[in-house]
């Protein structure tokens, strides 16, 4: 009887196919109407915002930011204006934030500090679905001389 060359070891089998692809032609980019659940998008129908509105996302930076925080830090004398970029999940957290200026003297840090105790916004919508989305928060910080 003839041993089995290939006893206790693996069988491969390696099929080729020649001239066939088992691929599918599909067009994402054509479809203006997809959404990527994993795509993070910057220009949505109806964009992530404060559960109670603009005027109340306002307030609250307004309530919460120590304006004074240039002045304290040694800024000169004069207008900033801080901005922080922000990425919003389905949820409406903010997931991930970044600033955009850096102006220094603690503005940047301030503003994110109080961007991460916002509570939850409502999601960004685009093609009905909702999405992650990328939106920035300006805050002005203004410092004058003691005189």
């Amino acid at each position: 009887m003839r041993k089995n060359r290939f006893k206790n070891t693996a069988l491969v089998v390696l099929l080729f196919i020649s001239g066939y692809c088992f691929s599918q032609n599909i067009q994402v980019a054509a479809d203006s109407n997809f959404v990527n659940p994993d795509s993070v998008y910057s220009a949505v129908d109806i964009p992530a915002e404060h559960p109670k509105g603009k005027d109340a996302r306002i307030k609250f930076l307004e309530k919460n930011i120590d304006a004074a925080i240039a002045i304290k830090n040694g800024a000169p004398a004069g207008t900033y204006k801080v901005l922080i970029t922000c990425i919003i999940d389905t949820a409406g957290k903010i997931i991930a934030m970044v600033p955009v200026t850096h102006h220094g003297y603690g503005m940047e840090k301030e503003t994110m500090r109080v961007l991460k105790n916002m509570p939850a916004f409502k999601p960004a919508i685009k093609n009905g679905v909702i999405v992650k989305s990328k939106i920035s928060f300006p805050v002005t910080f203004m410092s004058r001389s003691a005189n």
